[in-house]
């Protein structure tokens, strides 16, 4: 087996369907397994899924342990020399596991790579990320427009490929469409699953980052993402977000870090309070201060 998939499925089948749907639409050139891993749902997706696909196979969790636990379920079972992560709210633009499969049998030292990512109207989307620094944090709580307009902002580093982009070093790759090679992961371990939701991707690719491999974005290979459709915005996934941030943090960085990095969050939080008189937002800044 060359490619396994992983989907992994939350009261969300509608999405997992038309995702399948693009894999056998598109998946050409590799032999390849899709693995479906739901975290529990109550829509009824395996009845769903194994009335209208043949070769599926489909492993239910008999809880909701998060994003990583249940890819690390798939990992398990999974037969192939590489893995493809797959978001379930994702579909494949052509034979994105053929050109991810290639550039991995021809690089020695890339551990793994993703796809350019777009929207459903074909706009461009984030494909990739940095690790965490405090330039980084500093510009997601001041707006651009405070930045002189002689200071150049590479959209690279934003996390955008452009057009001209054919190959990417990237930090860590979106986990909407993380295409890795099984014995690294056999190596460096599978998902940490202290993460529930968000920065278990970043987590991995940092790990991978340390053990010496390089991660890179393939332009040729490309996906829509839908971003987020299967999880509304809430307070909740806030939280979510905000524990998977300081439990990256406490992992990688210095305590000194970790307390800039807070102070500037609470202040954005405070200021936007202060601003629209929002108890949502005292709420935000009070629980990062919480966070232990």
């Amino acid at each position: 087996m060359q490619v396994s998939i992983i989907i992994v499925s939350y009261n969300c089948k509608k999405y997992v369907i038309e995702c399948i749907k693009s894999i056998l639409d598109y998946t050409k050139g590799v032999q390849y397994e899709i693995i479906v891993v739901d975290n529990n749902s109550v829509d009824n997706i395996e009845e769903d899924l194994l009335n209208t696909f043949q070769n599926i196979l489909f492993l239910k969790s008999e809880y909701n342990g998060g994003f990583g636990y249940a890819n690390n379920i798939g990992l398990s079972r999974a037969k192939g020399k590489y893995v493809f992560f797959l978001n379930p709210d994702t579909l494949l633009l052509n034979d994105t596991c053929k050109i991810l499969y290639d550039f991995l049998e021809n690089n020695t030292n890339v551990a793994a790579v993703g796809a350019r990512v777009f929207d459903e109207r074909h706009n461009n989307q984030i494909s990739f990320g940095r690790f965490p620094s405090i330039t980084q944090y500093l510009l997601e709580v001041f707006p651009l427009k405070i930045i002189p307009k002689n200071i150049k902002i590479n959209k690279s580093s934003e996390g955008f490929i452009s057009d001209d982009d054919v190959v990417v070093d990237v930090d860590f790759i979106s986990g909407a469409d993380l295409f890795a090679k099984k014995s690294v992961l056999d190596q460096i371990g599978y998902f940490d699953e202290k993460f529930f939701l968000f920065f278990e991707e970043v987590d991995l690719c940092r790990r991978m980052k340390i053990a010496g491999y390089d991660l890179k974005i393939i332009a040729e290979a490309k996906i829509i993402h839908l971003m987020g459709q299967t999880m509304k915005i809430s307070f909740q996934k806030f939280k979510w977000f905000e524990e998977s941030r300081y439990t990256f943090l406490k992992k990688y960085y210095s305590q000194l870090f970790i307390l800039f990095s807070k102070a500037i969050f609470i202040f954005r939080y405070v200021f936007l309070w202060i601003k629209h008189r929002d108890n949502e937002w005292r709420q935000r800044a009070n629980f990062i201060f919480k966070l232990k």
